[in-house]
């Protein structure tokens, strides 16, 4: 804004009340881009302002500025009301503000006409070149999409490296002010740079140089990223960037009584520039065509490796005993992305072959990629036989192969040492104890709940709410005044609208008692200048320094109305009163009752949380047969994500057992036992659903380790949150009471809580580690197919995992999750697996 036209508008109403104009600045501004519309009043407008009808232009009245002055000078009173509303550019061209009339204190007010050159979007001046012409954006900032290399196109899985540069003239001042935002992009995965990029994972550290283009000297910041193309199609790269455009003022401007504080400028100097951001539109790159990777070479094992790859195999050792393994190593090097490239599956014939681990290293534009295997022969003189390993040769357009011959010797195994004398079996005895026959294995469910039993919260925290604050007001006082006030610094340190109504609470008593005793008419304006209208501006949440006569622009009641702008002058006139606000006992009532109403209480309310209703036909369907009725009977009476009923799930893991859907079954079950713990029948029916899937039973203990575990198990984590806040308050409290307790009692008590509050903490942080994580899941579909990349029918089949299996989710996409699980990783579709907790256990 400039500041010398402000003021001399300023100036000019003040002098000559009835000649007002209006004005724009900038004089110049682009398509888009709003500009300040400034007048100046002899007083305030009766009505709301007529804005009139613009051509190609529109009025932005979110952006409005009023200020009201009232000056007495040698007696001679002057109002003057300063307004500046925004107008934005919508077409190129001369943009004619056309003279209106306003009604200031019942007389019509003409304001002259105005206008202001819009110029299309780059085409404004924003700096000299070095003849003294002018230099618009568009030449001062542009910016490019390339794609290095001649190629156009490429195959799905083959890294693509991208670049975008910005072009800045250095005298201009032009600064980036984000990281290009691509588009055009179809579906690519993008290589991850946030080990070496904290602000960016997608693009690598930008690049600074300078650059000579067409005589100019220029800065370019060069932006590169890498990608791979998940399948098939078209690729069209453009990218836009976000720019800070310094507009220029003169060393003689400052700040107008309209500017605002928080300005972009230096606080130490009113000249430093302030900056507009603009958005450019980056020249886009050349069109790539992305192509589907032929059939891989049959009897050869496809790698995933896309590119330009040297291959090398070797074994560790060439003789081996059956039995003990020996290590397979597969190492490729050369360019091309190695992000998610997973150990390819390896069988051989005779041999057991572990899944491989995959390591991956980067420097610069070469990539080094290597997987190791173990491999244990089974029989003596197996053989390994003719290996051979494929990958995709982007420069050549077809697969390359490497064969290899393993020299292997397999011999026989090693002999067992023989057995100790204390491991032979002992004699037999003439007398024998008799001993109990081993408890037989269940192997049928328990029969469902026939109540569909409470609800348990989630997150956990919200099941201990109903006792647990009961608790604490139930500690003695002293622990109850600590908490209390706890509680209340929190708030005001957290909370400005808390500390604000704090205030205006013990604020209201003053203002009203300003308005009783007020006695006169001067007295009782000077009271709504000084007192009511600050209350009643922040009551409101009007903006600080809100003066009386816009605090009435807020009120409905004329009388109140006609009054607040009264008290307008009081303070400007001391010495006089406005001659329509006169001081009565209605008055003095009505402006009572309208303090009073200023203030908002907060009801605090219970909130009930019903438990599912029991029901004696709950089960019907299931004891009926019809399995599949059953489970979606159960399901409909699931609450949401905020809460689960553990019987519900029971039942419904009952019906999918039933029903033969042992994954899902599973989940129920797994999920009703986190949730009830000492339910020993939900136990028991996961395990039998994990012995009919090979999966390890829950629950045993066959070490001290597994023990401890069991124990810690037998809670929740809210619970053990609940005991540990108990602990930690009766330890202040033990605190607060020491010298009533006496040295010794304080020690223990003081101990034996510490070292409760130490023990519940740690249990815990380890179910929320364990049992409790958020990324723990279940393989819920018959069949999970673990891809190479994150989308149907893109990149190839990493490995096929039986439903059931425990597994663990350590990214999401949309509709894909990254799992791992049985020693393998790969993305699968989020349908296929079911997490505990996707949002956090306890909190």
């Amino acid at each position: 804004m400039r500041c010398w036209l402000k003021s001399s508008i300023l100036v000019l109403g003040m002098a000559f009340p009835l000649f007002l104009p209006g004005a724009v600045v900038p004089e110049t501004v682009e398509v888009g881009e709003v500009a300040d519309y400034t007048m100046t009043l002899p007083g305030e407008p009766d009505t709301p302002l007529p804005f009139p009808k613009l051509e190609n232009a529109e009025w932005v009245t979110s952006r409005t500025s009023r200020q009201i002055v009232h000056r007495n000078i040698n007696g001679r009173e002057t109002n003057t009301y300063n307004l500046m509303v925004g107008i934005r550019a919508l077409k190129p061209g001369r943009v004619a503000v056309p003279g209106w009339s306003v009604k200031v204190n019942g007389k019509d007010v003409d304001i002259a006409a105005a206008e202001f050159n819009a110029v299309p979007a780059g085409d404004k001046p924003v700096a000299a070149d070095d003849g003294g012409g002018a230099i618009s954006l568009k030449e001062a900032a542009f910016g490019e999409v390339t794609l290095p290399g001649d190629r156009r196109t490429v195959y799905t899985g083959e890294e693509i490296p991208l670049e975008i540069s910005l072009y800045t003239l250095r005298q201009t001042g032009i600064r980036p002010a984000s990281y290009p935002v691509l588009s055009g992009m179809g579906d690519v995965v993008f290589h991850d740079y946030g080990k070496v990029n904290r602000e960016s994972r997608q693009f690598a550290p930008p690049l600074r140089r300078l650059v000579n283009r067409d005589g100019r000297v220029f800065d370019q910041l060069l932006f590169a990223t890498r990608f791979r193309a998940v399948r098939p199609g078209v690729i069209e790269p453009a990218a836009k960037l976000v720019v800070g455009v310094p507009e220029q003022r003169k060393k003689s401007e400052r700040r107008s009584a309209m500017s605002s504080f928080f300005d972009d400028d230096d606080f130490f100097s009113f000249a430093a520039p302030r900056y507009r951001e603009v958005e450019i539109v980056c020249k886009p790159a050349s069109r790539l065509d992305v192509k589907p990777l032929p059939p891989a070479p049959a009897g050869a094992v496809f790698t995933g490796l896309v590119g330009a790859w040297k291959l090398t195999a070797s074994l560790d050792r060439k003789s081996v005993p059956a039995g003990e393994a020996v290590t397979l190593d597969i190492v490729a090097t050369g360019e091309g992305g190695v992000d998610g490239v997973a150990a390819p599956v390896i069988e051989i014939a005779g041999f057991r072959v572990y899944p491989g681990e995959v390591k991956t290293t980067v420097s610069g534009d070469e990539s080094v990629w290597s997987a190791k295997y173990a491999a244990i022969p089974l029989r003596e003189g197996a053989k390994a036989g003719n290996l051979r390993f494929s990958w995709f040769d982007v420069d050549a357009g077809k697969y390359k192969t490497l064969d290899f011959a393993p020299e292997l010797a397999v011999t026989a195994p090693v002999a067992a040492a023989p057995a100790a004398v204390f491991d032979a079996a002992p004699a037999p005895s003439a007398e024998k104890e008799p001993q109990s026959p081993p408890s037989p294995v269940r192997d049928e469910l328990f029969p469902p709940k026939p109540e569909a039993g409470g609800v348990v919260k989630l997150p956990l925290w919200r099941n201990q709410l109903p006792w647990l604050p009961p608790a604490f007001l139930g500690v003695l006082a002293m622990a109850a005044i600590l908490e209390l006030r706890r509680a209340r610094m929190h708030r005001l340190a957290v909370s400005p609208e808390y500390r604000r109504r704090l205030e205006l609470r013990r604020r209201r008593p003053a203002v009203c008692a300003a308005i009783r005793q007020s006695s006169d008419d001067r007295q009782f304006l000077q009271a709504i200048h000084a007192e009511v209208a600050p209350f009643a501006a922040e009551s409101l949440g009007l903006p600080p320094g809100t003066t009386p006569a816009e605090l009435a622009l807020h009120i409905d009641d004329p009388e109140l109305r006609t009054l607040f702008a009264g008290g307008e002058n009081a303070s400007f006139m001391p010495g006089a009163v406005a001659p329509e606000v006169k001081l009565n006992s209605g008055l003095r009532r009505k402006l009572l009752k309208f303090v009073k109403s200023l203030m908002c209480f907060l009801v605090l309310g219970v909130v009930f949380v019903p438990s599912l209703p029991g029901n004696g036909e709950l089960n019907a369907a299931y004891y009926a047969g019809d399995y599949r009725k059953a489970a979606a009977q159960y399901e409909s009476m699931l609450t949401d994500g905020s809460g689960k009923s553990p019987a519900l799930l029971y039942n419904l893991g009952s019906a999918f057992y039933q029903s033969g859907n042992l994954p899902r079954a599973k989940y129920c079950f797994a999920l009703a036992h986190l949730l009830d713990p000492l339910d020993q029948e939900t136990l028991e029916n996961l395990n039998l659903v994990n012995r009919k899937l090979v999966q390890p039973e829950v629950g045993t203990t066959s070490s001290p380790l597994e023990l401890l575990l069991w124990c810690r198990d037998r809670m929740r984590p809210d619970q053990y949150f609940a005991l540990a806040a108990m602990a930690v308050a009766l330890l202040v409290l033990s605190v607060a009471l020491r010298d009533a307790l006496g040295r010794r009692w304080f020690a223990i008590s003081a101990s034996t809580l510490g070292a409760a509050a130490v023990i519940a903490a740690a249990a815990l942080a380890g179910e929320l580690n364990s049992n409790y994580s958020s990324d723990r899941a279940v393989v819920t579909a018959a069949t999970l197919e673990l891809r190479t990349l994150p989308a149907a029918g893109a990149g190839r089949v990493e490995a096929s995992i039986p439903g059931g299996a425990d597994a663990r989710v350590t990214e999401r996409r949309g509709d894909w999750l990254h799992v791992e699980v049985n020693g393998r990783e790969g993305w699968c579709a989020a349908s296929g697996v079911g997490q505990f907790f996707p949002d956090g256990a306890l909190f």
